[in-house]
C-alpha cells in the first residue's frame, strides 16, 4: 500500500516506513502477538491458558519472570509456527516489568520501548 503513496513509488519498502514513521508489518505482527499471549495470561480474553501454554514451573529456576513459557512439543513446521509456539522466546525474554503491567495500555507502551531486532528476520528496522 505505501507505494502507491505519492512521492513513495520509487523508494525501497524501509525507506518508505522511514519516511512514514511505521514500523515493519513484522514488528506489528510480533506485537500483537504479544499483546495476545498477555490478554490469554491475564485472563483479559476469554480462552483457557492450558489450550495454548504450558509455564513454566520457577521452583528451581532464578531466571526469567513470573510468566516464563515452555515451548510445545513440535513435531512439524505447522505446530513450531503456531500462534502458541512462534513467539516463546521473545515473550520470555521481555522482562518482569514489562510482563506484569497493570493494563493492556500500559503492556503496549513497555512494549514500544523494547528492541525486537533479535526476534525479527526481515530487512526492515524501527
Amino acid at each position: 500500500f505505501t507505494r502507491r503513496l505519492v512521492g513513495l513509488y520509487e523508494l525501497s519498502y524501509s525507506e518508505r516506513l522511514f519516511v512514514l514513521e511505521l514500523e515493519s508489518l513484522e514488528i506489528r505482527r510480533l506485537k500483537y502477538d504479544l499483546c495476545m499471549y498477555y490478554k490469554i495470561l491475564n485472563n483479559i480474553v476469554d480462552m483457557d491458558v492450558e489450550n495454548f501454554f504450558v509455564l513454566r514451573s520457577h521452583d528451581f529456576n532464578t531466571r526469567g519472570h513470573s510468566f516464563t513459557l515452555k515451548l510445545r512439543d513440535c513435531k512439524n513446521d505447522t505446530t513450531k509456527n503456531s500462534f502458541a509456539n512462534r513467539n516463546i522466546n521473545c515473550w520470555n525474554s521481555l522482562s518482569q516489568d514489562v510482563v506484569s503491567a497493570k493494563s493492556i495500555f500500559s503492556f503496549k507502551h513497555k512494549l514500544n520501548k523494547c528492541d525486537f531486532n533479535d526476534f525479527i528476520r526481515g530487512r526492515a528496522f524501527k
